[in-house]
């Protein structure tokens, strides 16, 4: 059976990934949902310093020292920045990259870069305000969803987003990915 290594977007911790895990489980697979520095209970580990190589990091050390091999490394939204800047690092232990909500980026690539200029300014002004100069809160629904973000999920799934989410440190928003390894571009991909 296969080891799924779970990245969860921004705001979540590997809790988000329950659902998924236990089907995964129920299919056989090792499952090691990942709650980013940060985020989930691993939120008094973050500070302004928090980014993308963090979160890397985590990923990479639980495949190290969980000694796994043939990894299926899932990322879902950010977590895909997330994946891709791990797989770079550690291509021979991946079997395979899925993209849920999100898509590989490019070397030199950031999350900012994808949003609007007015929600880059909304989000700073949050993180400003009330996020410490670091960090972003969760935005309310209606100003989070566009039609498109919630879909498919139910009022008890909102409300669990909304019970546990946890601020998400955003200087890893604003870092580039720095891709180097050739390999990685030879992973199969799902997006």
């Amino acid at each position: 059976m296969a080891n799924f290594v779970l990245v969860p977007g921004f705001w979540l911790g590997g809790w988000a990934w329950k659902k998924v895990a236990e089907i995964l489980r129920g299919n056989g697979h090792k499952v090691f949902p990942v709650s980013l520095t940060g985020l989930g209970e691993r939120v008094h580990l973050g500070s302004a310093e928090t980014d993308l190589n963090t979160h890397a990091l985590d990923v990479i050390n639980l495949i190290k020292y969980n000694e796994l091999e043939d990894v299926y490394l899932v990322g879902h939204s950010y977590g895909g920045m997330v994946i891709t800047q791990a797989a770079d690092q550690i291509p021979e232990k991946i079997a395979k990259l899925i993209y849920v909500d999100c898509a590989p980026m490019a070397d030199g690539a950031a999350l900012v870069d994808a949003y609007s200029p007015e929600r880059l300014e909304k989000f700073e002004k949050e993180i400003a305000e009330k996020g410490d100069g670091w960090k972003l809160p969760l935005p309310s629904r209606e100003d989070f969803d566009d039609g498109k973000n919630l879909i498919g999920l139910t009022e008890e799934d909102l409300q669990l987003i909304e019970k546990l989410a946890t601020p998400q440190p955003f200087n890893a928003a604003r870092q580039r990915t720095s891709l180097k390894n050739p390999r990685r571009k030879d992973l199969p991909k799902l997006a």
